[in-house]
């Protein structure tokens, strides 16, 4: 397809270096009398068109300023060729013109908002479509969990026992509302039976995939059959409820025995394991356990290699990352801590991303898990790094840097110290955003 890019002569440099770094084989460019390219009317383009002796015969599609807000359809329709709306900044033509002959551009929408959204929507599609067609290992409610299926965030309501009811409902609708795959009920110490019960009967009004986490039997015993996982179970738990476990229909998180020596946490986790299969549990979760970072033990990386050790010896069986252990202990965005992680967890293999979203810092890793889960797992079927899928993480930063377009050389105004200015007695104040 041969197209015509119409432009001003502002930005008349960038657009010629632009159409001959990229598209010179099928682009030319048509540059009208006005310094804004924004302020071009069909008036001024059919001028141009006939004083440059452009021969329309040529071209299948002419590409005007997306910032331009004139209706060109009576041009369009006089001269025969469509006229669309290219980018707001000359600048992203580079990303525009080599999509032109995958694209149906708009008159109405910019290019760069009309690819952005198509790519986002295809990427929806895609995360929906791959999804459906995935392999798992068991279902949670209609929740695919293991094999090829997405990684699903878990996330936790820390000592759900203490709300009262509106406040932990409240909780419970924006956990849902961010996103979250399933719902985690964390569990005091010193909490009751009825504590327990009551909040076990407040999330299973939702029909919402959910869990129960607490180390103590008596408390995972009144989850049975009612909370679709149970955190979680050492020899401990799985040597006093065995057979209510083997009867459940619940999920049942294994992890090993607290340790500071890896390898002994991989063969009790390895022996656990056995154990739970030996009882005869139906749906198994493993927790190989993801430490913090510690620099003078090398916790994360050594946990690291339990996972890995985990998925090649127990291929069938959905793995448990628990992210919040190391996104709680570092002072740092939790954005880039949560994509990271999400991304080593694919590689691994896990099923299961687990946040208790507690820390002011950590605040919104339900959204940031899901968004990077979904990267993960479409990167992942597209055999592409996750970068460019339509779908992104970048929430403070810009992806690509933008030249500045404008010349303001000859404009410079130089500031004179004011001799009259004077701090206002009163006060300074400042400005903050959320």
């Amino acid at each position: 397809m041969r197209i015509l890019v119409v432009t001003g002569t502002e930005s008349e440099n960038i657009v010629k270096t632009i159409v001959k770094e990229c598209a010179k084989d099928h682009t030319d460019v048509l540059v009208c009398n006005r310094k804004i390219a924004a302020f071009i009317t069909p008036t001024i383009l059919k001028k141009a068109l006939k004083e440059q002796g452009i021969n329309l015969e040529l071209y299948e599609l002419i590409l005007i300023p997306g910032l331009i807000t004139a209706d060109f359809t009576k041009l369009e329709d006089e001269i025969k060729v469509p006229i669309r709306l290219g980018p707001k900044n000359a600048y992203d033509l580079i990303y525009i013109l080599p999509e032109v002959d995958k694209t149906k551009f708009s008159n109405k929408i910019p290019a760069c908002e009309l690819l952005s959204s198509l790519k986002l929507e295809n990427a929806a599609k895609d995360v929906l479509r791959l999804e459906d067609e995935a392999d798992y290992s068991f279902k949670l409610k209609d929740l695919k969990l293991g094999r090829s299926s997405r990684m699903k965030v878990l996330s936790e309501i820390v000592n759900a026992d203490k709300y009262d009811t509106d406040d932990l409902v409240q909780k419970i609708k924006f956990y849902i509302l961010e996103g979250t795959d399933m719902i985690d009920l964390g569990i005091s110490l010193d909490a009751d039976v009825d504590d327990v019960e009551r909040v076990i009967k407040i999330m299973s009004g939702f029909n919402h995939p959910f869990s129960i986490d607490t180390s103590i039997p008596e408390f995972l015993i009144l989850g049975c059959d009612k909370a679709d996982m149970l955190l979680s179970a050492d020899k401990t738990v799985l040597d006093r409820m065995d057979k209510k476990l083997a009867n459940t229909r619940s999920a049942v998180v294994v992890l090993p025995e607290i340790s500071d020596d890896s390898d002994k946490k991989l063969g009790e986790l390895k022996d656990n394991l056995n154990l739970a299969k030996s009882i005869g549990i139906k749906k198994i979760v493993a927790d190989p356990v993801l430490d913090p970072l510690d620099l003078t033990k090398s916790n994360l990386s050594e946990s690291l290699i339990r996972y890995k050790a985990i998925r090649t010896s127990y291929k069938e069986i959905p793995l448990f990352f628990g992210i919040g252990n190391v996104s709680e202990l570092i002072d740092t965005d939790s954005t880039g801590v949560n994509a990271i992680l999400a991304g080593i967890g694919e590689e691994l293999g896990v099923s299961i991303l687990f946040t208790p979203e507690y820390s002011r810092k950590c605040f919104g890793s339900i959204y940031e898990l899901k968004k990077a889960s979904e990267m993960m797992f479409l990167a992942k079927n597209r055999k592409m790094p996750p970068k460019d899928l339509g779908i992104d993480l970048i929430l403070f930063k810009e992806k690509r840097k933008r030249d500045l377009l404008a010349d303001i050389r000859d404009n410079i105004i130089i500031a004179d110290d004011s001799k009259t200015w004077k701090i206002d007695p009163l006060g300074g104040f400042s400005i903050q955003l959320k």
